[in-house]
Parts: C-alpha cells; structure tokens; sequence
C-alpha cells in the first residue's frame, strides 16, 4: 500500500523479531530526513486479541512518518492466536529490545517514544515500566527502558477497574486468564496502574464520549500515577487514530510535547514550493537554503555533470535561486538570520545572489587549495 499522506514517507521494511507469524514490525522511515529522525514505538488495539492487527494503526503510521518521524508499528502475539499470558508480554519487551538493537544506527535512539491506542496504549505503558516489575516477571528489564515519551490513547491504563468493569465481555481476564483474586501475581506484573508512572514523560489523550473505554479509566489512572491526561470533547475511541478527524491535532502535540520535554523534537515535514510558500511558513529564527545549483564546484566527484550541463543552466538556476532567496528571507524572524549555500564556482549563483542583502560573513572553498571540492556559503541577516 502506498503512503497515504505525504510522498516523504519510505516503503515498508518488515523486521522479524522472532520465528513465529505474528512476531514482526512494520518499518517506515521519512526519506527526506537529514538526520537521525526520532522514533515511534506504535502498539495497536483491539482488547489484546487476535481478530484485530497493526494494519488498522497503518494510517497512523504513515501520518506520522509524513510529519518526520521513524515508526516502527508493532505486531505481537494476541489472545486467541497464541497470545495472552505471558506471550503478549513477551513479545512486546522482545520486539522494543530487537528495534534498541537493530536501528541504532538508523534513529535517534534519544528520542523514543512509545505510542498506543486501547489495548496498545496498555502495553506502551506496561513497556515503560519493565524495569518496575517483580522479580521473575515476564518481559522484566534491569534497567530503565530507553524511552523519552509515552502517549497513551484511551489506554486500557487499569486492568483491575477494567475487569471490574467487564469491558469487552471481559477481555482482561481473556488475556491474563483470570481475576485479581486467582492470579494476583500476574495483575501486579501487567497493570500500570498497580506500577506508577512510568520515568519517560507521560501523556494520555481520551475522548470524552469514549464508550468503548470510558474515559473515567484515564481519569483514574491520572488521580493514581499524576500523569498528564488531556481530555477530547466530542471525541470518541476510534477518533484519535484517525489522522483525517479532528481530534488527530491533539494526538499530534502530545506526541511532540511528550519528546520535547525530554529534550528531543521532531521535525514537521512540509512537501511545498519554498519559492512559494516561504513567507506562509515562518517566521523562523534561522533557515539554511542549500539551493538547486550547476555542481560545478563537485566535479570531482560528478565527472557526468561535465556533459550535462549547458551554459544556460547558469541563467536558469540563478533566476531560482533569486526567487528562493527573495521569499525565505521574509519568512526570517525579526534577528534571525540565514544560511544560504551552493556547490558550485560560478560568481552568477554565488556573490550575485547574494549581493542585495546584508551579508555578515561568507565562505568560499577552491578545490585546488585544498582536498576537498568548491563551495559558496554566506550568513545573511
């Protein structure tokens, strides 16, 4: 399936993470990254069981890779094919722990968060909490998760209210295989609400008409752990997974607010024409345009460019440059300045360009001065 919202999100990579069917993850990457983009951990709903998978949060996961985040969107063992008590457990801590391991080089392994809808928001804070549990516990970990932010969706936050309540003809005990009176032990292994707070930053989104979770669990595990709880109005359950629906902003915010407060952001990808657009976007405090240019300066290293380009290139590409120019310096904020830089050695696209405006420093590299190739850059105020 294609990406559905944005042309900046990768095809899917499938990870396994065991031998068994279900035991994979579903990789998407935004391809117009320039850095380490931070990292999603999704889990899905559906009351732990089998009959619901990680293709209903797919839309999510594009939605979010569009907007510059890696998602990894979590398959795990559920009730009724294998799953339950311990496994579902099991292969969720396994699945976090394969994902530390393997893309370390590919995210930013300091800006994790995990995210969840239902049941799934269930296990993102169960997996924050690993190193909480008891001893011999299924999926413990020794030390702390390496996780920065939790956005729970409608969670299924406390299993014993849960039960009490018998949601969904009575998944909990579906899924632990009892009460909390014939198998306490695994209630105090599984319920975050029995585990306090997890240490990342915690945000949990509920819509206030939920009638699949009420949102009185949230309100409940708020009072008990003194995590945020942003409340929806008009919202409902499946709303909040909906990235076409009105609720989706706030989903949004509490996924950025919970990295930023750690310390780590996203950045929101925007496919347009900066020539365009660029006033619209700001205002910005700084901006780098590395402009569309001749490569002249790379020839090193782009021989091709040597019969490809014609003379008229240089016309045609200072006139873009120009017009790119021209419309981010107004999106500069008052003090701000930018970066404007080209790979080439042509005075047209360099010192032309920038010469109606207030350059505060410049810097021009000579491939035969040194090793490296030919580059103009110039700091703008």
């Amino acid at each position: 399936m294609p990406p559905l919202y944005c042309p900046c999100v990768s095809p899917i990579e499938t990870l396994r993470y065991g031998p068994l069917a279900d035991q994979v993850i579903d990789l998407t990457f935004p391809t117009t990254a320039t850095g380490l983009p931070p990292l999603v951990v999704l889990l899905h709903g559906g009351f732990w069981r089998v009959a619901y998978d990680r293709l209903h949060v797919r839309v999510v996961a594009d939605a979010l890779t569009a907007r510059g985040y890696s998602v990894a969107n979590v398959e795990y063992r559920r009730v009724g094919g294998g799953g339950g008590w311990p496994t579902t457990f099991t292969d969720v801590a396994q699945a976090v722990d394969t994902l530390e391991d393997v893309l370390a080089d590919r995210v930013d392994l300091d800006a994790v968060a995990y995210v969840g809808h239902s049941a799934g928001g269930h296990l993102a804070l169960w997996a924050a909490l690993r190193d909480r549990l008891p001893v011999g516990a299924p999926g413990r970990a020794l030390a702390a998760p390496r996780v920065r932010g939790v956005v729970a969706l409608a969670p299924v936050a406390d299993l014993v209210e849960v039960d009490r309540l018998g949601l969904s003809r009575g998944a909990v005990a579906e899924l632990l295989g009892g009460s909390p009176a014939t198998v306490p032990e695994r209630f105090a292994a599984t319920d975050p609400a029995g585990l306090g707070a997890p240490g990342a930053t915690t945000v949990v989104v509920h819509g206030q008409v939920d009638d699949t979770v009420p949102i009185a669990v949230s309100r409940g595990y708020r009072d008990r752990t003194g995590v945020q709880l942003v409340e929806v109005p008009g919202t409902g359950h499946f709303e909040l997974v909906d990235p076409a629906s009105a609720a989706w902003p706030v989903v949004v915010d509490a996924l950025r607010d919970a990295l930023r407060r750690q310390g780590a952001s996203a950045a929101e990808v925007v496919c347009a024409d900066a020539a365009a657009a660029g006033p619209r976007l700001g205002p910005f405090d700084a901006i780098l345009l590395d402009a569309p240019c001749t490569g002249l300066g790379v020839l090193a290293g782009r021989p091709d460019l040597r019969w490809r380009r014609e003379p008229a290139d240089v016309e045609q590409l200072a006139t873009l440059q120009t017009r790119l120019l021209a419309a981010l310096t107004g999106a500069l904020a008052p003090g701000g300045r930018l970066v404007y830089a080209v790979c080439t050695l042509s005075p047209a696209e360099s010192d032309a360009i920038t010469a109606p405006y207030a350059v505060r420093e410049e810097l021009r590299t000579w491939p035969h001065r040194g090793d490296g190739d030919g580059f103009y850059a110039a700091v703008l105020s």
